[in-house]
């Protein structure tokens, strides 16, 4: 197969040169990197990479191939992705198919051969930058000029990825859990339904009384791409206002929307958080637990204080930000990373959640 040459053009005017090993096409959005090693797959088809060309700053990427189950949504998210190699030897006896085929199978572009230490470097001391990947043939300064020019509006990615209308996504007897979908990984549908849970999944603009209608015994606000809107926090606060017992558990995208409930801001994050190896802190164990983040937002603590509803949980130790809170009387509680519902140092927040939810069953 002969390997088309393409460009990385990014607003900063900064050009890498690489051949494709995806679709031959063009691609634009936000360029971020990703520190993860391995998880390749369920990054680029996580909801929360919609928008964003991903850069993995592991050298090798593609060499466990992929599987039919490792997906976190019907397909790939990420606009573009970005590798200094990938393999063309899958070591995997699990793999059913390789990344380049992933990418194809889904249109995405890929672009190989760049220095990705060089351009992880560059945004680091630049911050996230616009960029398109293209294999189009067009001058690499006309590309630049397409960066600059791209408009970028994160608050409209969720209603993107969410579902359309509400379904029910299994039965179960421990009790009912309503998931808002504001771009929700499989991989928490799967966790949530193996511990014996009913599951209604609800759109990102579903209305409080529909919500409480629903006759749920726990809320679960999803990840999800981009900004939460102020909308999606009133209905929010009008669930938990209307229904002070049941109980609520944000992450990602979810953690915004309990945050903007209450009056909080957020403000844009220089590189984002993309990667498997952020150390939080729990201020109230003094734990650490090494997380699983993909966001671009850090959340305004002054402002989420001026409701003095809110305690700090946990603690972002590379850049200090705050990354988990709960309300001081409500069941509520959220945390801006990924947290597993199977045995880790992250399971604990999943496991009270669900201790919650029997209790109000």
């Amino acid at each position: 197969m002969v390997l088309k040459k393409g460009y990385l053009a990014l607003e900063s005017g900064k050009v890498f040169e690489g051949v494709s090993f995806g679709a031959e096409n063009e691609a634009a959005g936000e360029v971020v990197f990703d520190t993860s090693v391995f998880g390749y797959q369920e990054i680029i088809t996580d909801p929360s990479s919609f928008g964003r060309i991903t850069c993995f700053n592991h050298p090798h990427i593609g060499n466990c191939g992929c599987s039919k189950d490792g997906n976190e949504s019907a397909k790939v998210c990420s606009s573009g992705v970005i590798v200094k190699e990938c393999s063309a030897v899958i070591s995997s006896h699990l793999s059913e198919f390789s990344l380049q085929e992933l990418m194809l199978k889904n249109n995405a572009p890929g672009i190989e051969g760049v220095d990705t230490g060089a351009l992880t470097k560059h945004i680091r001391d630049n911050g996230s930058l616009k960029a398109v990947i293209s294999f189009f043939g067009d001058y690499p300064s006309k590309l630049v000029e397409k960066a600059k020019e791209l408009k970028i509006d994160d608050g409209k990615y969720i209603r993107e990825v969410s579902c359309k209308e509400k379904y029910v996504y299994c039965q179960g007897d421990e009790g009912t859990i309503g998931i808002i979908d504001y771009g929700c990984k499989n991989s928490f549908l799967k966790s949530i339904a193996s511990k014996g849970f009913k599951i209604i999944v609800f759109p990102y603009d579903v209305t409080a009384k529909e919500v409480l209608e629903s006759g749920i015994n726990g809320l679960f606000l999803s990840n999800g791409p981009g900004k939460v809107s102020k909308e999606t926090g009133a209905a929010v606060k009008e669930i938990i206002e209307q229904s002070p017992s049941l109980p609520v558990f944000g992450v990602c995208a979810g953690f915004q929307a309990i945050a903007k409930a209450y009056g909080a801001e957020f403000k844009k994050h220089k590189t984002g958080r993309h990667g498997a190896n952020h150390p939080v802190k729990n201020t109230e164990t003094g734990k650490i637990e090494i997380t699983a983040q993909n966001n671009g937002y850090t959340l305004d603590v002054s402002s989420l204080e001026k409701s003095k509803e809110f305690i700090i949980t946990h603690t972002n130790l590379f850049d200090s930000s705050a990354q988990g809170f709960k309300h001081k009387k409500l069941p509520v509680f959220g945390v801006q990373y990924y947290p597993s519902a199977a045995m880790s140092e992250t399971s604990y927040l999943f496991e009270s959640f669900f201790g919650m939810v029997k209790k109000n069953a």
